[in-house]
């Protein structure tokens, strides 16, 4: 993308609960000097030293920076501000004093239901609160809405004066086209290794397919627990955290079946699942539960396939053979995905944030 000569520096300041450095990659440069702050300052503190084991010392630094940026926010100033928050969280009210000297204000959400109890965290008797605070804050002129997907758009409705869907952007470099292999079809599994994620129902799939190749990728609390179940299986390779985006890319390549098995639980359930677009940009048929955020991205045995979650092995299994017998088909599909990601492209995201925020680009 060419910049104009008349193009100056804008300042973005982005507000995550934990780290908005993934969903913001795009803001990687010139015309923009990207600032990303915590919210959440016990919360990670805790999850440092006790799930991540980053260290005390690490963990204790995280959080004081935190707690600073909320001194920080009564001096600085910033062209945009960015704030990600989920529904109701009453940490949004800590930085009100840069809020209200923002000219231009960004709420960023990918919830898809809103006004509802289906909230991330319970907030009880402040909830009622808590609600009409953000219904009034959604309203504010200089408050813009991004919604990640199409339900949310629809779900927060005119509560939000002024909103619009831009979705997250891919991190890697899409494939023109994905090469046929002769071999039987690798599976592969992305991402947080946790119960609700579906982990363990995957591994189970493949103790069960001991003819195929199956991979993992990621991090968690189960990590031990796979770690062994792979070295006990030579259908499993597990290839731990993956951080360099080559490191990503050689994952998907390798694979030609994402499998996304996410199970609901009483707060949560898959929303924007970055990985199927990464996994599609690179020609993987993705097979995930029918959640909100997968059924938001793929069509349903035109570039992925959408499953129940209570028949994810099953219906896994039976795709994954019908898909290793009929090539032609894994083919088709394959295509169309990586056709169908071109909208997540990172130019393409980038671009449509240019216009939100007003910055000039060629």
């Amino acid at each position: 993308m060419e910049y104009s000569k008349t193009c100056t520096t804008d300042r973005i300041l982005i507000i995550h609960e934990s780290d908005g450095r993934p969903y913001f990659h795009f803001f990687d440069g010139k015309p923009i000097i990207a600032t990303y702050w915590q919210a959440s300052s016990f919360r990670i503190f805790i999850k440092n030293t006790l799930i991540n084991k980053t260290g005390l010392s690490v963990a204790l630094g995280t959080m004081l920076r935190s707690l600073y940026t909320r001194i920080q926010q009564l001096y600085i100033k910033t062209d945009h501000l960015i704030l990600c928050f989920a529904p109701y969280d009453f940490r949004i009210i800590y930085y009100l004093p840069i809020i209200i000297r923002s000219k231009r204000v960004i709420y960023h959400t990918s919830w898809p239901f809103w006004w509802t109890d289906r909230i991330p965290r319970n907030y009880y008797l402040l909830n009622f609160a808590l609600r009409n605070f953000y219904k009034v804050f959604l309203s504010w002129e200089k408050v813009t809405t991004v919604c990640v997907t199409r339900s949310t758009y629809q779900t927060i409705g005119k509560s939000a004066r002024k909103r619009l869907v831009i979705p997250h952007a891919i991190k890697i470099k899409t494939a023109k086209e994905r090469k046929p292999t002769q071999q039987r079809l690798q599976i592969g599994y992305i991402g947080k290794l946790i119960s609700e994620k579906g982990v363990l129902e995957y591994t189970e799939l493949a103790l069960s397919m001991k003819d195929y190749i199956f991979h993992i990728a990621g991090d968690g609390y189960h990590r031990d627990k796979v770690s062994e179940i792979a070295k006990k299986s030579r259908s499993i390779n597990y290839h731990g955290y993956l951080e360099s985006k080559e490191a990503i890319l050689q994952f998907y390549d390798t694979i030609d079946i994402l499998i996304l098995p996410s199970l609901r639980i009483r707060k949560w359930e898959e929303l924007f699942g970055q990985v199927i677009i990464e996994a599609m940009s690179r020609g993987c048929v993705c097979i995930c539960t029918d959640h909100t955020g997968p059924k938001s991205i793929l069509t349903n045995g035109h570039n992925g396939y959408i499953v129940n979650e209570k028949k994810i092995q099953s219906e896994s299994k039976k795709l994954i053979l019908e898909l290793d017998c009929d090539r032609s088909t894994f083919q088709k599909l394959s295509q169309n995905a990586i056709t169908d990601s071109l909208i997540y492209q990172k130019s393409q995201i980038r671009s449509e944030w240019f216009k939100l925020l007003g910055i000039n680009a060629k």
